[in-house]
């Protein structure tokens, strides 16, 4: 696998719209058709797939050799945003000489990440055009911003007792510019910073978040350090993997959406009706009528790829020792009795099985008695669908902070695992399941 590739991935997916825009990009780029939501789904050939895209979310189609009204669809899974910071852009005021913003705690960031730390404002600007409203996306990694800790001559027991109040203690302060005229509105004055092309009187509503200037980073020869690790190297190894099977056996469905962290309850959500009903269009696209969605979804199976926990050498008691699985270790099975991880016997014995055939370890997580587990898509998807499910992911360190660590051979071996599982099919998975 190409690294660069995958930061050059990561550092323009600053955003899950942004993520969704690459993946898109990518799609087409390797002869995906794109279907409009209000328009015809065309038949793929044999050569091509279709996608389908709303705001931070994708569902593509790539058929396979075999019918999936008789074998089945396999749909690879994973969620384009993060935890974060979103603007609250009306609450700015200006503040000495810096512009204060106040923010919205999206998700469950660790929040000290967040302090001390070149930021750039990136998202989304609507405003009025010729024809209406128009959206622009802002991106880039232009540091306009920061978040400063209180010096600890004020603080003084910082290092035993550390805590913030999200609403006045993690606002962003902006630099304003020279000249800035504190007269003008604190809000204007943000815009003029972040798009300084657009006259702020066109300016109409927006959707900002902070993310970190820095982009991606290798440190040494197999660590990256970056933000939104979780989840872009899921939603990266699942493209690759599709893109690079020699071929496809079973259809395979890919689908990336977003939402996950505040718990995929949207319009786009993995919670929702978004999957099922974009899934049914392009099932129909392919051949499979409408009267025989559910014998080819009953013989389905969904691989839902996040970040998992992966053992952190200074706080190794966190995890149950037989069940700690280690960067660059290979990818990571996670299985939860609370169904917190939507992973079934028959297919987590399955996918050992492609993973060992490829020479790909699998590794396993299951969090301590004493600790609750997370969650992902993966439980909302199977529960929606009715089908059998492996939740897995790459082992990551710091999980929900702004810079999060993986070995860069993870995301290999993953994408090596489900390329495996793309050109081997899932018939035998599924008589195993079905034999339950």
């Amino acid at each position: 696998m190409d690294h660069s590739g995958l930061i050059e991935f990561i550092d323009d997916a600053i955003t899950s719209t942004r993520a969704a825009e690459r993946i898109a990009a990518i799609l087409d780029d390797r002869g995906f058709s794109r279907v409009r939501e209000n328009g015809a789904a065309p038949r793929p050939s044999d050569t091509t797939g279709l996608y389908l895209r709303t705001g931070g979310s994708v569902i593509a189609i790539a058929p396979g050799r075999e019918d999936p009204q008789e074998s089945g669809v396999l749909i690879l899974a994973a969620h384009t945003d993060s935890p974060g910071l979103r603007i609250k852009h009306r609450g700015a005021t200006w503040s000495d000489r810096f512009i204060r913003v106040p923010v919205e705690v999206y998700g469950s960031p660790i929040l000290a990440g967040w302090i001390d730390r070149e930021l750039a404002i990136v998202g989304r600007i609507a405003r009025t055009g010729p024809d209406g409203i128009v959206v622009t996306e802002i991106d880039g990694r232009r540091p306009v911003a920061i978040i400063p800790n209180l010096a600890i001559h004020y603080n003084r027991t910082v290092n035993e007792n550390l805590s913030y109040d999200k609403h006045e203690h993690i606002q962003v302060l902006v630099d304003p510019g020279r000249n800035a005229d504190t007269a003008e509105s604190a809000t204007k004055r943000l815009f003029s910073v972040v798009v300084p092309d657009i006259p702020n009187d066109d300016i109409v509503d927006a959707d900002l978040a902070v993310v970190p200037a820095q982009g991606a980073v290798r440190v040494g020869d197999q660590m990256l350090s970056s933000d939104r690790l979780d989840n872009l190297i899921g939603c990266y190894s699942n493209l690759d993997a599709i893109l690079s099977a020699e071929a496809i056996q079973t259809t395979t469905v890919m689908v990336w959406v977003d939402h996950e962290e505040i718990g995929s309850v949207s319009s786009v959500g993995a919670a929702g009706s978004w999957i099922e009903n974009n899934l049914r269009r392009l099932l129909g696209a392919v051949g499979v009528p409408a009267d025989r969605w559910d014998d080819t979804i009953r013989r389905s199976l969904l691989l839902s790829n996040d970040a998992a926990h992966g053992r952190h050498p200074n706080y190794a008691d966190k995890h149950d020792s037989a069940y700690a699985p280690v960067p660059g270790g290979g990818p990571v099975i996670k299985q939860s009795a609370a169904m917190r991880y939507a992973s079934s016997l028959p297919i987590r014995a399955w996918l050992a099985t492609v993973g060992r055939t490829g020479g790909v370890p699998i590794q396993y997580l299951q969090n301590r008695a004493d600790i609750p587990a997370g969650s992902t898509i993966g439980p909302a998807i199977a529960s929606r669908l009715a089908i059998p499910s492996v939740d897995l992911g790459i082992p990551l360190l710091a999980m929900h902070s702004s810079r999060e660590t993986i070995f860069l051979d993870d995301v290999r071996t993953m994408a090596t695992l489900l390329s495996g599982v793309i050109e081997r099919g899932i018939d035998e998975v599924s008589h195993a399941h079905s034999a339950r």
